[in-house]
């Protein structure tokens, strides 16, 4: 095996855990915004792309659940 195998292996493995992750949050009301798309640059070399798309989707989801929450938080609930 070499180490381009062993790269795109472990990219698959990244894929399916950031889908994963963004999917389950979907489920429980905590998804991404509508219309929400990756601003992550081109580019960017394996695994800093990894991180990158990482980011953007913690920063989309936590927006997401902040508008979820917020009418409860404004209520005093």
């Amino acid at each position: 095996m070499s180490a381009s195998d062993s790269n795109q292996g472990s990219r698959a493995v990244y894929d399916f855990w950031l889908g994963t992750i963004s999917h389950l949050l979907g489920q429980i009301g905590g998804g991404l915004p509508a219309g929400a798309t990756s601003s992550v640059p081109e580019g960017l070399p394996y695994p800093v792309d990894q991180v990158a798309k990482a980011a953007v989707m913690t920063q989309q989801l936590l927006q997401g659940m902040g508008q979820v929450l917020a009418p409860a938080l404004q209520a005093g609930v």
